[in-house]
């Protein structure tokens, strides 16, 4: 439901209309679309008809909120409900799931690399305001409450901070019976296994299914207090404040600083963000002309945020041939990029820091790329068209 004001409105309904659920149970078995569009997803006519009883209009900036738990309030284009009070705002769950999507649609049921996680924090998230993402706060996505309800391991998955993120089995339970149940199925982001995740059920009950069913998507997000000043600056005194060999938290990812200076860091994610090929197509290329340097620095660079993004230096990178003179092509301007396979085996000599998977360098075929996971040792080509772990760098300007 669009609001022209861009704010923030609390109501409490003192008679709400039953809204119609966005999906149904009748079947045994989810459609298995990527995008399904449900036809009875509440209108903006009926919602805006139910945030017209006793509406309080307050103030974008939360220090003046009066809203509570168990408040339903109008944010961004959704209804959402209050569902915790946190020390510096509020926890917001979506009244009613905005679409059906599948949970991963490359087979992994980890959170990190879902499909799904990358579309809330990217297309769902830029839905949102330049005033409203400046409410928004990263959230900690814990990879052991990922894994809490399977016996997979919890070093199957890595933390995340997350704009927009799924409930977990736990923080599902604790919400109230009637708000869970919405009359629909719809995601969890807690593991069941190596290929299924939890899911809610019509009746507020939770069970789990395969991730490639489409399955309703109810997003959740914390609100802020701190004004986004406060946070760009918090995160930049986090950044020069450590060391080389240290683990920080910049946008939504933990990573690792590599190189350490007056004027900015280098930050490489050890941890694989997606599972992505070098290039769509088999065939002679380089990192100028691969799509997955455009992803990189395309879909993958827009999930930071305006404030995160003044703070990434456009990086000139070198790109020289291979020992066997394959070509490297042209030198590069990069806000997102791979590791060489000298800037890879720097950082392993010099911090035993490594990552697992792709680099930029070319591999000892002109249709090949060079990937590393165990040491300068375990350096290998492969052909571009085979998908591996994508495990980016950037760096970072101390000034803005």
């Amino acid at each position: 439901m669009k609001k022209e004001s861009k704010i923030l409105t609390a109501f409490i309904a003192v008679s709400m209309a039953v809204m119609t659920s966005c999906g149904s149970d009748n079947n045994s078995t989810a459609s298995t679309g990527n995008e399904t569009n449900p036809t009875n997803i509440p209108t903006q006519a009926q919602q805006e008809s139910q945030a017209e009883n006793n509406s309080i209009v307050i103030s974008a900036d939360l220090k003046q909120s009066e809203v509570k738990v168990g408040d339903i309030v109008v944010f961004g284009d959704y209804t959402w409900n209050v569902i915790n009070e946190t020390d510096d705002g509020y926890t917001l769950l979506c009244e009613n799931c905005i679409t059906q999507k599948a949970y991963d649609t490359d087979g992994h049921s980890r959170w990190s690399g879902s499909s799904l996680r990358a579309w809330l924090n990217n297309d769902f998230y830029n839905e949102f305001s330049n005033e409203e993402k400046a409410m928004i706060k990263r959230t900690h996505i814990s990879k052991t409450d990922n894994s809490a309800n399977t016996l997979l391991s919890p070093n199957s998955d890595y933390d995340t901070w997350d704009f927009i993120f799924l409930l977990s089995h736990d923080e599902a339970e604790q919400v109230n019976e009637n708000v869970r149940a919405e009359g629909s199925s719809w995601w969890l982001r807690t593991l069941k296994g190596s290929d299924a995740v939890e899911v809610v059920r019509e009746d507020g009950s939770i069970s789990s299914d395969l991730i490639e069913f489409g399955w309703g998507v109810r997003p959740a997000l914390n609100l802020t207090r701190k004004s986004q000043q406060d946070q760009q600056e918090e995160t930049l005194n986090n950044l020069m404040n450590s060391a080389e060999g240290d683990v920080v938290i910049f946008g939504a990812y933990t990573w690792t600083v590599t190189n350490q200076s007056e004027g900015g860091c280098t930050l490489l994610n050890e941890n694989s963000v997606a599972w992505k090929a070098y290039n769509d197509n088999n065939e002679p290329i380089t990192w100028a002309e691969c799509t997955l340097r455009t992803w990189l620095n395309n879909y993958f660079y827009n999930e930071f945020s305006d404030a995160e993004k003044a703070m990434i230096k456009l990086t000139q990178n070198n790109n020289p041939n291979n020992r066997s003179e394959t070509n490297g092509g042209v030198d590069t301007d990069d806000y997102i990029f791979l590791f060489s396979v000298d800037e890879a085996t720097d950082v392993i000599e010099r911090i035993n820091v490594r990552g697992k998977g792709l680099l930029r360098s070319p591999g000892y075929e002109s249709n090949q790329v060079m990937t590393w996971g165990n040491g300068i040792s375990g350096m290998i080509s492969v052909s571009v068209e085979q998908k591996n772990g994508v495990c980016p760098a950037l760096n970072i300007k101390y000034s803005t």
